[in-house]
């Protein structure tokens, strides 16, 4: 019986056992699937971000705003799917920039309107009409993958989508004569314009400025994305001379059956008298690099003393400019003889006020002016003359003359390198006068004190008094100027009331063409070691803004010797002359 009863227990245990060890598995189990599920949708949940992350990547699309002036500034959203796959547009949020505040506001689309299959584009509030207020806004447009396209939108301009530039060539024309009217168009958005023209006619004040007008170019055109396109026409100009003609213009297209219009721009020109002349004037249109003006002895004979050498450097632009280096080249027609005309070892160079003293002859025939590390400032739409005298060298043969040698004038400044050629001088080895022209404070005065090539400052409407002088700079009694030499003056067109005071030096005549004048004084008397001026009076020209005249002073006649055959002068000044305004034209 005992035994029984243990056998009878044992297999009691047996079960116990077993039932535990099928718990133990089950929980075993269970952990291990759910270990697995989780891991499951940990994969999903990555595979999801991940796939989401590389449609938005792909996701491209780009939207063009604009408010409809037609229908009460209806807010017209294109938006254009630039990607492989459909996008779902979830909502447009506004951002209203006037107001201080900068309120942001929530729209969300109709269902209709959200989806914009791949390569399409469409007007994504059809059927959410929003009606704007005349402010500037910021326009977001988010898709349901969270792609954000910003557009700002000015509803009182709306141009949004074209960009308008007119331009009047030339800006001073005379009455009866043509004006050309450039009008320059782009289209600043995301989508093709198309049938973009100007509006026609032009916008003309005073109207009756115009007698008559041509089209050139105006037939409309589509327009892509930062694509431009320039339209022309001709008018002729008719009216009252010396007043502005305002001319302005838009242009016009469509876009998605939309009419958008670009901004308003405008130019002017300013008529003038049909017999009146050119100006030779400096003004702001030369934006972009400095002028250059000389002064040149002629003949530049050998001897011990020194002639008037210049360089006038016009700066026409808004800004500053430094020069570094000026360098002035004389260029012979016959190398292989090794002419010295500037000779580096005995050209003793002489500063002239107000040029800084930092001359030099680096090489043979060239003389320059130099300083990198302090260089000369030249204010805006103004001049500065670097000016110097210096001996003549010596030409290879002992009785040789040069009758032209070619002079060129180089610039190192902070706009660039610049040089100037088509200038002459000569040269005669047998010793002769040193002749140049110029402008001195002192009638017939040729101190270096008294020399100037540039007056700055001259006030508009203002009488202003010149002594243009013709001098020789050899004191040798040997050789002078000749009787009947001429001094020629070209003053600046458009400057009046010339007068002269009459001198017995001189037998002196003035004529005007156009609106130029013309002084021409005759030598009665030898010049010899010494200056003769003639001095006059001239008014320059009404302006508005600072501009910068040129005038043209020369001389005409021989040099002569008492032994030796007389030999051409042709000295050459070009004076450059800064006018400033004073008070309304």
């Amino acid at each position: 019986m005992r035994f029984s009863n243990f056998k009878g227990r044992k297999g009691i245990a047996s079960v116990i056992g077993g039932l535990f060890f099928l718990v133990l598995m089950t929980s075993g189990f269970t952990v291990y699937y759910i270990a697995l599920e989780s891991q499951a949708e940990m994969i999903n949940t990555q595979q999801l971000v991940a796939s989401t992350e590389i449609k938005k990547i792909q996701e491209k699309f780009a939207i063009s705003v604009a408010a409809d002036s037609s229908n009460n500034n209806l807010l017209q959203i294109q938006v254009k799917n630039q990607g492989y796959y459909p996008i779902e547009i979830a909502d447009v949020w506004i951002i209203n920039k006037t107001d201080t505040n900068q309120p942001v506001t929530k729209y969300e689309l109709d269902y209709s309107d959200a989806f914009i299959p791949a390569g399409y584009g469409g007007q994504i509030l059809e059927n959410t009409p929003l009606y704007m207020n005349p402010d500037l806004y910021d326009i977001k447009v988010v898709s349901i993958l969270g792609t954000i396209r910003t557009a700002e939108l000015d509803v009182v301009n709306n141009n949004n989508y074209l960009r308008a530039e007119l331009y009047a060539i030339p800006p001073n024309v005379h009455i009866g004569e043509n004006v050309t009217i450039a009008m320059h168009v782009t289209n600043v958005g995301e989508f093709t314009v198309e049938n973009v023209a100007p509006s026609l006619p032009l916008m003309v004040n005073p109207s009756s400025s115009i007698s008559s007008f041509a089209e050139i170019s105006t037939l409309p055109v589509d327009l892509g994305p930062s694509e431009s396109a320039f339209f022309t026409w001709h008018y002729t100009l008719g009216g009252i001379a010396g007043i502005n003609v305002d001319l302005s213009n838009y242009a016009t297209g469509t876009l998605s059956g939309l009419t958008i219009q670009s901004n308003t721009d405008s130019d002017s020109v300013r008529t003038k008298d049909s017999l009146e002349g050119e100006l030779i004037v400096l003004n702001q249109d030369l934006l972009s690099r400095p002028e250059i003006f000389m002064v040149i002895p002629s003949p530049f004979g050998v001897d011990d003393e020194t002639a008037l050498w210049g360089v006038n450097v016009v700066n026409p632009t808004p800004i500053n400019m430094n020069v570094s280096k000026v360098t002035i080249s004389a260029i012979t027609t016959r190398p292989q003889k090794q002419d010295k005309v500037f000779d580096e070892d005995f050209c003793n160079p002489i500063t002239v006020a107000p040029t800084p003293n930092s001359w030099s002859c680096p090489a043979q025939n060239q003389i320059m002016w130099k300083d990198i590390s302090n260089p000369l400032k030249i204010p805006p739409y103004s001049a500065f003359p670097f000016l110097v005298k210096t001996e003549p060298g010596f030409l290879a043969g002992a009785f040789d003359d040069l009758e032209t040698v070619l002079i060129q004038a180089d610039l190192f400044t902070t706009l660039g390198e610049f040089g100037k050629t088509g200038y002459g001088s000569s040269i005669d080895n047998k010793g002769n006068a040193l002749v140049n022209v110029f402008l001195s404070t002192v009638p017939d005065s040729t101190l270096i004190p008294d020399i100037y090539s540039y007056k700055g400052g001259i006030l508009a409407s203002t009488p202003t008094t010149f002594h243009a002088t013709l001098a020789d700079f050899d004191s040798d009694s040997s050789y002078k100027i000749a009787a009947g030499a001429k001094l020629i003056i070209n003053v600046p067109k458009d400057w009046t009331n010339v007068s002269f005071t009459p001198d017995t030096d001189f037998d002196i005549t003035q004529q005007t063409v156009l609106t130029q004048t013309q002084i021409v004084g005759e030598t009665n008397f030898q010049i010899q070691s010494g200056g003769k001026s003639i001095t006059f009076t001239a008014t320059p020209p009404c302006v508005e803004n600072i501009q910068m005249f040129v005038m043209y002073i020369l001389a005409d006649g021989r040099v002569i010797h008492s032994t030796e055959n007389d030999f051409s002068m042709g000295p050459l000044a070009e004076i450059v002359l800064q006018v400033v305004p004073n008070g309304p034209c």
